[in-house]
């Protein structure tokens, strides 16, 4: 389990982006062999969704072989209504990019057998492969996709009655209206987004805060159906500042200090990585061995063969923007930033999301 800090919604939201869209590149997908993303609605994955038009409006990335599967739709809301999640899904995301409509699976909340529905959407999952990544969100409440709190954690998609309190929450869109928010749901299962080989979670507010504290910090809890992803090889919890509010200082602090590369280069996989070390130091003083030059250097495992970015200077004030992607504040860096990796089946190219695209063979 690893989580991420970013310092608030925003860049939560582009890290989210960088790291789908390098795992989509770095999966390579082709016409018989799909890319099968899990993707959530409401308000926090927005921003993220804005994000990945941008890429593939400036052609880093395609959507064309990538299927994707909703996390959940409303029961009895037509397809047309500006609140089903279809329309979300359409007007906020797939209609902006080159993805086939075949491709894309919603459930579908008036039909007529609901059961029949959820099952056959658990066979379409199956027939594609499974799910490489369910990007997911969560509610007040520490609910994933409407797996309401006192799910099942080895649920599969099924019919939901949605609880009080994600009424309440969801009734901003509905003009605040608790009588026009439908009561009922098709969802997928904590099961069945368990089942994805890697998950990615966005939580970010401090309403949300106490949500991720049960998430990272107590134990699995029904009652709290995302704390069942501390049992998943490969979750990411990406947050804001607000939303680690109710976490000990002694997390907050760990996970910054194991994800301070992982803010840098979002896509990395360290699963595969021998070696990476970011040398960030407190005294500044020692910046000025490093003044001329600052380089990242890959050493591709079996080969002679390295590449190096040119970064330019080192900056001397309290934070490192590269990108837009900031570094822990407090902390001044050697280079820019100072990191040596060793990579082992690791495409350099997955550095891309920072920009380095400027890739120099070296003798």
């Amino acid at each position: 389990m690893r989580l991420v800090i970013l310092d608030d919604y925003d860049l939560a939201s582009e890290w989210a982006a960088k790291y789908i869209r390098n795992r989509i590149i770095q999966f390579k997908p082709t016409a018989e062999r799909c890319f099968t993303l899990g993707l959530p609605t409401g308000s926090t994955p927005y921003s993220c969704y804005q994000k990945l038009i941008e890429y593939y409006r400036s052609g880093d990335i395609s959507f064309k072989y990538v299927k994707t599967f909703n996390m959940d739709e409303y029961v009895g809301l037509p397809r047309a209504h500006p609140e089903s999640y279809h329309s979300y899904m359409w007007n906020n995301f797939f209609k902006h990019i080159d993805i086939d409509p075949a491709n894309v699976h919603i459930l579908d909340g008036n039909a007529e057998d609901l059961e029949a529905e959820c099952q056959a959407y658990e066979d379409k999952i199956a027939e594609a492969g499974g799910i490489e990544m369910f990007v997911g969100g969560i509610g007040p409440d520490g609910h994933i996709a409407f797996n309401e709190p006192g799910s099942s954690l080895v649920s599969r998609t099924r019919v939901k009655t949605l609880a009080k309190d994600t009424i309440v929450a969801n009734a901003r869109f509905f003009g605040n209206d608790l009588s026009k928010v439908p009561s009922m749901a098709l969802t997928v299962g904590v099961g069945t987004v368990m089942n994805a080989k890697e998950v990615v979670i966005l939580i970010t507010g401090a309403h949300k805060a106490f949500a991720l504290y049960k998430a990272i910090e107590e134990g699995v809890n029904h009652m709290w159906t995302v704390s069942a992803f501390q049992q998943h090889p490969r979750t990411i919890f990406v947050c804001d500042e607000d939303a680690t509010l109710e976490l000990r200082v002694k997390t907050v602090k760990y996970f910054k200090g194991t994800s301070v590369l992982a803010v840098l280069l979002p896509g990395l996989s360290l699963s595969n990585c021998i070696l990476c070390v970011c040398v960030c130091v407190l005294d500044i003083s020692l910046q000025q061995l490093f003044q001329s030059t600052s380089h990242l250097i890959g050493v591709l495992m079996g080969t002679k063969r390295c590449v190096v970015w040119n970064l330019g200077k080192v900056g001397t004030g309290p934070t490192l923007d590269i990108k837009g992607v900031c570094m822990n504040k407090g902390w001044r860096c050697i280079m820019r930033p100072a990191c040596v990796c060793i990579w082992q089946l690791i495409d350099c190219r997955s550095l891309l999301d920072v920009g380095y695209n400027k890739a120099k063979p070296c003798a």
